[in-house]
Formats: C-alpha cells, sequence, structure tokens
C-alpha cells in the first residue's frame, strides 16, 4: 500500500507518468498500472488524464492530502528507527544551493562523515525556490541557504552573516565617476567593506544601468529590489537567473550589474574584471543558515549536522543541539 502511494505521490509531484517513472526507475505502463490498481481500490480516478499537465481530481486532493500525512509519519518513524542504531547506521540528506554545497557544506560533511562513517549523506543542488519546494515533499532534511524563510513553515538555526555586494563591470564607464566607493576582490578579501570609513556607493546612480537578477522568489532577488527601490529606482533586469555564481560570473563577463554577496566573492579571489561597492542598505546583511520543516522529527544525525556545521563556520561551540 505505501509502495503504490509513493507512486501516485510521485506522479501528483512531476504532474507526468513519464517523469514520475523516470524518477522511480520503473517503467511508464508499470506505474500506470499502479495507479489504476488504486483507483480501483478507492472508486474514485485520482488524475484527470485528459488536460496537460494532469491534475488531480477531487477525489485525488483527498488522497493526496492523506498520502502527504501518511508518509510524512512513514519518514519520521524511519528517522525514529535509524536513531535506534545510536548512529551506526541511516541516512541523512541536505540540500544546498550550487554555491553553499560548493564552498561551505563539504568540509562540514567530511568532518561529519569522519565522525559517523556509518551514516549515508546525500546532497541535493538546486535553487533555492525547488529546494523548499522538495523539502514540503519530504526527501529533504535540512537546507542550507542565505536570507530568509517563512518562519510558519520552517525552523532556521543562523550561523554566520554574509554582506551583499554590488558588482558591475570593470569596463562600465560608471566607475570613472564612482572612484572613491570602488573596492577589489582583494579589498573584499581583506573586508575594507566593514570599515566605517568605507562609503557605501550612492545606489541611485545605477538605475540607468541593467541589473543580472535572480528569479523572484529568490531571497536575493527580493532583497535587491527593495534595495533599488528604496534607493528610488525600480532595477531594469537584463536577465533572471536561478544560481547567484552564475550571475556573479555572467557580471564579469559584462552582461549587467548584479547583487552577491562578500562569501562568493572570497571563494572566488582574483577577479580583475569586477568592481565592487558597499551597499548602505540595512538589508544587504544577511544570515546563513540550516532550515528544517517546522514539527519534523529532529533526528541524531540532522542534531549532530548542525553542531559541526556550527563548530566548522566558528560559532559557539557550547550551543548544542545535542
Amino acid at each position: 500500500m505505501l509502495q503504490e502511494m509513493a507512486y501516485v505521490y510521485e506522479v501528483y509531484r512531476e504532474r507526468s507518468f513519464s517523469k514520475a517513472a523516470k524518477n522511480l526507475y520503473i517503467s511508464q505502463p508499470a506505474l500506470s498500472t499502479y495507479v489504476k490498481r488504486v483507483e480501483n481500490q478507492i472508486g474514485q480516478k485520482i488524475f484527470d488524464r485528459n488536460v496537460t499537465p494532469i491534475e488531480l481530481t477531487e477525489a485525488g486532493r483527498a488522497y493526496i492530502n492523506t498520502a502527504e500525512k501518511i508518509l510524512t509519519d512513514e519518514k519520521d518513524l524511519i528517522r525514529y528507527l535509524n536513531d535506534l542504531s545510536d548512529m551506526k547506521t541511516g541516512t541523512i540528506t541536505i540540500g544546498g544551493t550550487h554555491f553553499y554545497s560548493s564552498y561551505l557544506l563539504p568540509p562540514i560533511i567530511k568532518e561529519f562523515k569522519r565522525r559517523f562513517p556509518g551514516i549515508q549523506v546525500q546532497v541535493v543542488e538546486g535553487d533555492s525556490v525547488s529546494l523548499y519546494e522538495r523539502i514540503k515533499e519530504h526527501p529533504i532534511d535540512l537546507i542550507m541557504d542565505g536570507g530568509t524563510v517563512k518562519e510558519s513553515a520552517y525552523e532556521m538555526v543562523p550561523f554566520i552573516e554574509e554582506t551583499v555586494l554590488l558588482c558591475v563591470p570593470q569596463e562600465n564607464p560608471i566607475n570613472q565617476k564612482l572612484r572613491k566607493y570602488q573596492m577589489t576582490a582583494k579589498d573584499v578579501y581583506e573586508n575594507r567593506y566593514q570599515l566605517s570609513k568605507m562609503p557605501a556607493v550612492p545606489l541611485k546612480c545605477f538605475s540607468e544601468e541593467l541589473f543580472v537578477l535572480m528569479k523572484p522568489g529568490h531571497d536575493l532577488y527580493a532583497r535587491g529590489v527593495e534595495i533599488c527601490e528604496k534607493a528610488g529606482f525600480v532595477p531594469r533586469s537584463s536577465m533572471r537567473l536561478s544560481q547567484m555564481m552564475t550571475a556573479y560570473n555572467f557580471c564579469s563577463q559584462g552582461l549587467g550589474v548584479t547583487f552577491a554577496t562578500d562569501l562568493l566573492v572570497k571563494m572566488q579571489p582574483g577577479n580583475s574584471h569586477l568592481v565592487f561597492y558597499r551597499i548602505g542598505d540595512p538589508r544587504s546583511k544577511r544570515p546563513v543558515f540550516l532550515a528544517y520543516r517546522k514539527g519534523a522529527y529532529m533526528t541524531k544525525s540532522m542534531a549532530s549536522f548542525i553542531d559541526i556545521a556550527r563548530k566548522q563556520l566558528f560559532l559557539d561551540p557550547q550551543q548544542s543541539f545535542l
């Protein structure tokens, strides 16, 4: 029953039999047979197959609502049983955007694996929007992200604070009249933007520039737009992307100005193609955190991972989640 329910739920999640079958590593005809069997058991159609993408029927919505509760309880049970093994076996799934997965997660995972070699660590990469969609469907235990989350749905464990900077291609003529505000990548690496004597750039000067922005739904998109609006203009966007690293690299090729964090700049030192500017708005400060579903069972693996992340990122080791 639970397997068939999981199959039906995957079809609902993907809105496609073919995509769901690929994810489940079974053939599409076999998946269709499983779904029809469930529909025969409940005496109702779950999916309206006459529209593309497929949609839930009224009975299907009721089935999925119940399935979500049952599958959540099943995963919490598995987590609890894994805890009984005293962390000798089990699995933890960590989500992260490409930047955090590339630079912050590896040393944390290395130390976790050293301490708990029997626990399998799975990493899911994606943009923030897709990761939070995934965690609602239960496959991800913790997400490393920056900015804010919906407090009603997620618990947030902050670690460090990062600073949003304005990045501008070096060849952009606007740099000529803003020399006293400019910083190089070396200046960022040496934290010059944190000095009180370092002036914040008058952001209104960039009101006619084209911005490479994140897509709506991302914290850095909302944060960047709000910062610009407070400065008196709405940013004109040349393109909207899903990853901060991609926007940063596009900017370095002269494709527009963008917002990026000091952590990203420090992880890619020596970029001579960009000029950086400090932003005076308090919204240029944002936390980096691990998030998990509010009300989710906190396993020993999750608590241990959070504690290791806290120590790796040089936070107070006395505040433990164990």
